[in-house]
């Protein structure tokens, strides 16, 4: 009794450090899904400060690997995202300030009025300037990400589109532009899943042994 006390505590105080030294990893993925920009994912209007994009569920190309247990690959799958209005904050690096959003990620052929592969809602943006530049992607801050095919708490979320494929908005930059974009999250495991998952592996262990 006394060594495996011993043992339960050294592997709570292990999933701890575990806890508290946690790296980010990667939530969900897809590689660009257009050939050219012909078919863009975003289109970033300033002239009507608005940022909207999406992939419907009548085209193809997009592949979404979703990295929860095990990771599971969609093929064919698709997206939504509400119009973002952009806002006259601009950072140098970062690009143009937006307000928030919610995005939601789909199977084949599945209802959008059901709940989605990945929603990510976020409190508000950045997006790029123009066509190009340092921050070539729209990101945002304030990340939640939940759905379907997310099996434990996360903390720190954050998520990121990054442009290609640029074409100017009605023969000029200065209307905007439209982009095809490649997409990743992240985020950490909240501590305290961590540490219950330590905590109940403790205790199921022993009991499979006096089982056999």
């Amino acid at each position: 009794m006394k060594n495996k006390m011993i043992t339960i505590c050294a592997v709570i105080g292990l999933m701890m450090c575990l806890a508290s030294s946690a790296v980010a990893t990667t939530i969900a993925t897809f590689a660009d899904p257009s050939d050219d920009g012909d078919n863009p994912l975003f289109t970033v209007n300033m002239a009507n400060k608005l940022l909207t994009g999406g992939w419907g569920d009548d085209k193809t190309g997009l592949t979404l690997v979703v990295y929860s247990s095990p990771a599971s690959t969609f093929e064919n799958a698709f997206f939504t995202a509400t119009d973002v209005n952009i806002t006259d904050t601009v950072d140098p690096w970062r690009g143009y300030k937006t307000e928030g959003g919610t995005i939601k990620f789909f199977a084949d052929g599945a209802d959008p009025n059901v709940e989605p592969l990945v929603q990510i809602d976020f409190d508000s943006g950045w997006v790029s300037l123009f066509g190009y530049g340092a921050s070539n992607k729209f990101s945002a801050d304030g990340v939640t990400i939940s759905g379907s095919e997310i099996d434990i708490s996360l903390t720190e979320e954050e998520f990121a589109f990054s442009f290609a494929n640029h074409r100017p908005l009605s023969g000029s930059w200065s209307n905007g532009y439209t982009a095809t974009a490649a997409f990743t999250s992240s985020a950490l495991p909240e501590p305290a899943t961590i540490l219950l998952l330590g905590i109940s592996s403790c205790f199921v262990l022993p009991r499979r042994k006096r089982g056999k």
